[in-house]
């Protein structure tokens, strides 16, 4: 679309070569130091404008003692430092015990921000899926 006057207003994102984006992890590993398991970096000329960011886990197999398990997310800015926003713990050892949280709406990242989601589990034994969802629209900026 070409403006070819200031008065008209800009075109809302979802009409600027508006895109949907999904980036997901669901497994269910052993017993690991903190590991990235999804990493979103926004493109250059791109904004993301973030529907949802989904965590859950949920004890799939007993480990041998209580211990802490948990997801987390971090966001760094462009040029930035990197923050975590969101930890999600289990410290169950009960199997079918679940944790979910949803960061809700309305979230925007700009050109070259990074999201990533780590996990980490120091248990002896069992496992824990994990369950992590990052779904967005970009658009140009």
């Amino acid at each position: 679309m070409r403006v070819s006057s200031y008065a008209v207003a800009r075109p809302a994102f979802y009409d600027r070569n508006a895109a949907g984006f999904i980036s997901s992890y669901n497994s269910n590993p052993g017993p690991h130091g903190e590991t990235t398991r999804v990493t979103v970096t926004v493109a250059a000329g791109k904004k993301h404008s973030v529907e949802v960011m989904g965590l859950q886990l949920i004890r799939d197999t007993a480990p041998s003692a209580t211990v802490f398990s948990a997801v987390r997310a971090y966001i760094t800015p462009s040029g930035g430092t990197s923050t975590k926003f969101v930890e999600l713990d289990l410290f169950s050892t009960v199997v079918n015990t679940t944790n979910t949280f949803y960061v809700p709406p309305p979230i925007t990242l700009y050109p070259a921000d990074v999201m990533i989601y780590n996990t980490v589990d120091s248990s002896t034994g069992g496992t824990i899926t994990y369950n992590l969802v990052y779904k967005s629209t970009i658009f140009d900026a």
